[in-house]
C-alpha cells in the first residue's frame, strides 16, 4: 500500500491503482491484507503484516484526491469498517489498538512487517 502511491496514483494511472486497491480489498481477512501472494495454487496467502492494511487508508485517500472516484470509496467502506473493527477488537498475532489508540502486536516466533 505504500508503494501504490507514487507509481500508480501520483502518476495518474487510475486503472492500475483501482485494480490494486480492489485486489487487496477483496482478500482482506480478519482486518489484514496479505504480506505476499503465492505463485503456487495450493499455497496459503500469508497475513503477517502489522501496518500494510492501515496504509490502505492513506492510499485510498490519495486515490480519491487524485481521481474523485466516489464509487470505489463507497464500495470500500464496509471493508474499511471491518478492518478498523478487527484492529480495535484484536486480530492475529496479538495485533490490536491499545487503550491510547496506538497499534500494538507481536507474538514469539512470528516476524511481522
Amino acid at each position: 500500500m505504500i508503494a501504490i502511491r507514487d507509481p500508480a496514483i501520483a502518476t495518474g494511472k487510475q486503472a492500475e491503482a483501482e485494480s490494486i486497491l480492489r485486489t487487496f480489498l477483496s482478500v482482506t481477512n480478519q482486518g489484514m491484507f496479505p504480506n505476499r501472494f503465492s505463485y503456487y495454487p495450493n499455497d496459503e496467502i500469508e497475513y503477517n503484516t502489522i501496518d500494510a492494511t492501515l496504509w490502505l487508508l492513506a492510499a485510498l485517500y490519495e486515490y480519491y484526491q487524485k481521481f474523485k472516484d466516489e464509487v470505489l470509496v463507497q464500495e470500500a467502506m464496509p471493508v474499511l469498517h471491518d478492518i478498523i473493527g478487527w484492529h480495535i477488537r484484536g486480530t492475529r498475532y496479538n495485533i490490536h489498538a491499545t487503550p491510547k489508540g496506538l497499534l500494538f502486536g507481536g507474538v514469539k516466533g512470528m516476524q511481522l512487517t
